[in-house]
């Protein structure tokens, strides 16, 4: 068995060799940037500007004085917009009453049309929680129970009938999320109906027993456990899911912006996708829907999900079996604030008094999501964005939470953004790491989504070949993270892309020593050193 993290040695080519040709392909993306990109120009690119201030051209500029925390965000996403790093909408609450709802950057650059409060988007990963709200009509009338299993609904056998609907609400099935794992299809292929998807979900694996292991989604967000809700609804209401959903929750809650992707219809004001790559906004490929029904097949606005979430949660419009499922859906987080940080675990003991929230936040093909909710505050974020996980909705809830906690936080610096994406394309890890340090020292000491971005953009050029630079960003990822597995993963894929196997084993090694939970990667690790591992010798 190869040891940990061994010297890649002639499979990882030359630090000169691979510095050399990845610059030259710097310069020519750099060259190359989208003429739409808009760069803030003057920027200071020191990192250490004030905490509460930004180093803008003319100098370091404060906040208003007394500025209440949604100027302060609208500051920060109008800095994001500048630079096409963000392309959204907004809408926050405080106290139950709206402060913010806007659009930010473009529904389509190509035909100049801007975003606004009213632009449709993908909900993403919120359609379950519009999917949770269903099933608790259908509780509500005597039709289903939460705490009752798949199979005493739908006709099927096997792992798939074993989940309680509150375990496939809350994710923790147990059952094997990778759709694709169980069909020949692939997430650019268009289903006939849910049976076709229903046949394959009913073969998925149980990876640990219901209720004890977290599973949020496969690969291209497939989720088996939303194909299984979507099927109990149709088995017990005798309805598409679309026309349930449209009579018992949109048209009772006046949703009308709120609906469904089908493959075939075209959706009147539905923002275009983009994806960021190395600071510039590129269109996304078109995207078919239709494998995600009950988990990702859906669209509407921020004023809508505004509407949903505070008739809903807030004040119980349709009924407290609603509001539980709903809440099943959306897992709360517990943190305390101690010492001007946002800590997960310190109010034991009387150390620091707990808050909560509630929270559903993604990325689903040529979009990104975010709901955060505070039931002790009234408080409430819904994010809506138009670009593919680059699109800071991390961020964008690290600092909101600061906000509302009146800790400090400072506007973004977008030109060290770019610099940093100049420092990893040039085989620097160390100096992308440091500038990645410095660039969240502006948000208060908040991690960033700069780590989501490196991810795609690892993925991103695997899928087109371009293996030189994603093993230079991997490169950059395990310096930043050389104790979180996903980064080493993302290192082994890639050089087991470039057939670099010994290299690739040693990754994965390193990743399952730092406790890889139960998944499709642990597996695939697992069956790989199998593979390629020599056998023991015999003493």
């Amino acid at each position: 068995m190869p040891q940990p993290m061994a010297c890649r040695g002639a499979e990882h080519e030359s630090a000169t060799t691979r510095r050399l040709a990845v610059l030259l392909t710097t310069v020519g993306l750099i060259s190359g940037f989208s003429e739409r990109t808009v760069t803030a120009q003057g920027i200071d690119p020191s990192p250490y500007a004030l905490v509460g201030t930004a180093t803008q051209a003319g100098g370091p500029v404060a906040w208003p004085d007394g500025a209440p925390a949604e100027t302060k965000l609208e500051r920060i996403l109008e800095a994001w917009a500048m630079d096409d790093g963000f392309a959204g909408a907004v809408i926050a609450t405080r106290a139950s009453k709206t402060v913010l709802a806007r659009g930010f950057g473009m529904a389509s650059y190509e035909h100049g049309v801007p975003n606004t409060a009213a632009t449709r988007f993908p909900t993403g990963y919120l359609a379950r929680q519009f999917t949770a709200a269903l099933i608790g009509r259908l509780a509500d009338r005597g039709l289903v129970e939460l705490d009752r299993t798949v199979g005493e609904y739908v006709p099927i056998t096997g792992p798939a009938s074993r989940p309680t609907l509150r375990q496939l609400l809350a994710n923790v099935s147990g059952l094997q999320q990778n759709l694709f794992l169980y069909t020949d299809k692939s997430p650019a292929d268009a289903f006939v109906d849910l049976r076709e998807l229903l046949d394959a979900a009913s073969q998925a694996e149980m990876l640990a027993e219901p209720g004890q292991s977290y599973e949020f989604s496969g690969p291209e967000g497939s989720s088996v456990d939303g194909i299984l809700l979507a099927a109990v609804i149709e088995h017990v209401a005798g309805t598409p899911l679309s026309v349930a959903m449209r009579r018992e929750v949109l048209e009772p809650l006046g949703m009308m912006d709120t609906g469904f992707l089908h493959p075939r219809a075209t959706v009147k004001g539905l923002a275009a996708p983009y994806m960021r790559l190395f600071g510039r906004l590129e269109p996304y490929p078109s995207t078919d829907y239709s494998y995600l029904p009950g988990a990702g097949d859906m669209f509407s606005t921020v004023a809508d999900l505004e509407r949903f979430f505070r008739l809903v949660l807030a004040e119980r419009a349709l009924g407290e079996a609603v509001r539980e499922a709903v809440r099943a859906s959306l897992g709360p987080i517990e943190f305390s604030v101690v010492d001007g940080a946002l800590v997960r675990d310190a109010g034991d003991a009387g150390k620091a008094p707990r808050h909560r929230y509630v929270d559903s936040n993604g990325w689903m093909r040529g979009s990104s999501i975010l709901l955060s909710y505070y039931p002790e505050r009234g408080d409430l974020l819904v994010v809506l964005s138009n670009v593919h996980r680059g699109a800071q909705v991390y961020d964008i809830r690290r600092r909101w939470t600061r906000l509302l906690f009146d800790l400090p936080v400072g506007l973004p610096l977008p030109k060290m953004r770019k610099s940093f994406w100049q420092l990893a394309l040039s085989a620097d890890p160390g100096g992308a790491a440091a500038r990645y340090r410095e660039l969240a020292g502006t948000a208060g000491g908040a991690d960033l989504p700069l780590r989501d971005e490196i991810m795609f953009h690892i993925r991103e050029l695997r899928r087109r070949g371009a293996l030189d630079q994603a093993l230079a960003i991997a490169d950059v990822y395990v310096a930043l993270e050389p104790d979180f597995w996903l980064a080493h993963w993302e290192m082994g894929e890639v050089l087991r892309a470039r057939d670099a196997h010994e290299a690739a084993q040693n990754a994965y090694l390193r990743a399952l020593q730092l406790d890889v939970p139960l998944g499709r990667e642990r597996q695939f690790m697992e069956q790989f050193l199998a593979r390629f591992s020599p056998p023991e010798q015999e003493t």
